[in-house]
């Protein structure tokens, strides 16, 4: 959920902005980014599950907060 700040978010190709109070959800094997058009810092507070993984172009990896 988004607390602070805006974002802009693209799930599978489709854009939406973040305020606060804000939630998304990204569904399984979308392509997902997360950018801030502005120069305020945009907080929000996650929920990944123990184990899971993310994938760039580098391939997959277990971000710190899932181990």
């Amino acid at each position: 959920m988004a607390t602070a700040g805006t974002a802009i978010a693209s799930v599978d190709g489709e854009e939406q902005r973040l305020h606060p109070g804000d939630a998304l959800i990204v569904p399984r094997d979308k392509p997902f980014a997360l950018a801030n058009p502005s120069d305020e810092p945009f907080e929000a507070t996650v929920a990944f599950p123990v184990g899971g993984q993310a994938i760039t172009d580098n391939g997959p990896f277990t971000p710190p907060w899932a181990e």
